[in-house]
């Protein structure tokens, strides 16, 4: 397979532009038939709360941390916020 430090490659296995990037995700978002307007940053948060959610890691913070390239930790606390489906979910309880 091909190896890159890129997140997404073209068919020719080069850097996708941020452009192109954006293009793939919408039409994949169509696809999918999500409802919603899913934006690259979108989607690499909902990685992020799925990768928190779903960790057996005894530091899940530290997964989200490397998965996503962040530098400092603070940056990623973000993920440990609940979602406003949980908050809704908890407050009728």
């Amino acid at each position: 397979g091909i190896s890159s430090e890129y997140l997404a490659l073209s068919t020719r296995g080069k850097q996708m532009s941020e452009r192109s990037v954006q293009h793939r995700m919408n039409y994949w978002t169509k696809e999918a038939q999500v409802c919603l307007s899913a934006t690259p940053h979108w989607w690499r948060h909902t990685k992020g709360m799925r990768i928190m959610a779903n960790s057996t890691a005894s530091d899940p913070l530290a997964i989200v941390k490397r998965a996503l390239g962040h530098k400092r930790r603070s940056s990623t606390e973000i993920y440990t916020k609940p979602t406003k489906e949980e908050f809704e979910k908890n407050v009728r309880a």
